[in-house]
């Protein structure tokens, strides 16, 4: 990955020249630089070195008290963030369509200087088309950040300011006879590595998720689709097994297996509702999963929410996180998104999330709130205002309850053109607020 990033840099100086031509295939920008400042509050920062935690750590219990805190420390600050616009490489043809993209972030506080950095968020995908009915996929997506609560927006993953790693593998191939029927065979590889929270606990959070799955989809009618799901999965730390801590995999040792099914159907042209339910079986238990969600379109705005019980690691992308994975959570969340005026988009996300049993982290609870508000200056240039919080009552690996604010403003800078905007399948311009009239006037009546 470090020698994509190099090269990738090289190429940077060539990139506008590539840009500025609309074509489908070659060096490109597919989202806005951003640039934003704000005020980031009670963000936890663990600076205890590990050589002294673990000498505290071992003390006698009697003594321990009158030791020094290896709590994190609760901080505020003002900070900088410089957002580069995302650069792809894109191929396509014929039969394959391939797509390389990368974007890094550049953190800089104004008084805690150490906490400074520079996030990256890559990935690569390849679609290969062997007949009109079978695609063979192959895509690798890497996330590198010292702030994982706010880059990776999960409500599991709220953990102190650290450097976190993840990269997660999937290659798939499907057959598609006919319109209304798929059937997929998919493998998932996710490795998630964390910065030195505590010395005898992170061989726990380091961990492996492999699954293997097959899915089947048929669309029922023209407004209603069946999705059918089985999965094995297995999960591990990173390192050697070590009973002593490592006891979220109990449930792991052999692949564990789930079956799911989802139905989703459109209720009127402007609804839409889906409903799932399923049973995982592990070493130590049968449970069940369920959940229902929807959509309504009012006017420019999307509104939508649900509620899900799962295992962590199920509900949403595979991948391992800091809160336990042997734990099922109930999740609701709700989300608002659209242009309610023509120059404003609009962008809310709330999820709350509570654990119904768990023997590591008993009564788990934790919230995340989103939103941001855009105003398209320009065809190029949106401004934009946000403010996000992030609450945690207690984190079993840190024992630190967690109640962070943050509020910002910015600009954000568009190198795409309107051709570009409407041709290149990867374009995220338009991803918060429209930035030309196209769109809304796409919509209208003839």
């Amino acid at each position: 990955m470090k020698n994509c990033v190099l090269l990738l840099s090289i190429f940077l100086a060539a990139v506008p020249a590539f840009a500025q031509h609309g074509q489908s295939t070659g060096f490109m920008f597919i989202s806005p630089a951003e640039a934003s400042i704000g005020r980031d509050n009670n963000f936890l920062v663990d600076r205890t070195p590990p050589d002294q935690k673990l000498l505290i750590l071992s003390l006698p219990a009697s003594v321990q008290p009158a030791a020094p805190s290896t709590r994190p420390d609760k901080l505020d600050d003002t900070v900088l963030y410089l957002k580069a616009p995302t650069v792809a490489l894109l191929r396509d043809g014929r039969r394959t369509d391939f797509s390389f993209t990368y974007q890094p972030e550049i953190e800089m506080y104004v008084r805690n200087r150490d906490q400074n950095a520079i996030n990256h968020i890559a990935g690569a995908d390849v679609n290969f088309f062997f007949t009109r009915k079978v695609q063979f996929y192959i895509g690798d997506g890497f996330v590198s950040s010292k702030d994982a609560t706010r880059t990776l927006e999960n409500v599991f993953l709220l953990i102190p300011r650290s450097r976190y790693s993840q990269n997660a593998f999937r290659t798939s191939i499907a057959y598609v006879p006919s319109e209304r029927t798929s059937y997929t065979v998919a493998f998932d590889h996710t490795v998630s590595t964390y910065g030195d929270i505590d010395p005898l606990q992170r061989r726990i959070l380091d961990t492996v998720g492999k699954s293997g799955s097959f899915t089947f989809e048929r669309m029922v009618s023209r407004s209603q689709r069946l999705r059918l799901t089985y999965a094995m999965f297995k999960l591990g730390p990173w390192n050697r097994k070590d009973e002593r801590v490592d006891t979220q995999f109990t449930a792991f040792e052999n692949p564990a297996h789930a079956v799911s099914g989802g139905y989703r159907f459109r209720v009127r042209t402007n609804t839409t509702l889906e409903a799932m339910a399923g049973l995982v079986r592990r070493d130590t238990d049968v449970s069940y999963t369920f959940g229902i969600s929807g959509d309504r379109q009012i006017g420019n705005l999307t509104v939508g929410g649900g509620f899900t019980r799962s295992l962590s690691l199920l509900t949403g992308q595979f991948l391992p996180n800091a809160m336990s994975a042997n734990s099922f959570y109930d999740v609701w969340n709700f989300r608002m998104r659209g242009q309610p005026k023509r120059k404003i988009g609009l962008n809310v996300n709330f999820s709350y999330m509570r654990s119904v049993y768990d023997a590591v982290a008993v009564g788990s609870k934790a919230l995340m709130a989103r939103s941001r508000m855009d105003y398209r200056l320009n065809d190029s240039v949106v401004w934009f205002l946000g403010a996000e919080g992030y609450h945690q009552n207690v984190n079993a690996f840190i024992g630190t309850p967690l109640s962070r604010y943050r509020y910002f403003t910015g600009l954000a800078y568009s190198f795409s053109n309107e051709s570009q905007r409407r041709t290149n399948r990867l374009n995220r311009d338009a991803e918060n607020v429209s930035l030309t009239e196209h769109a809304r006037l796409r919509n209208r009546p003839q």
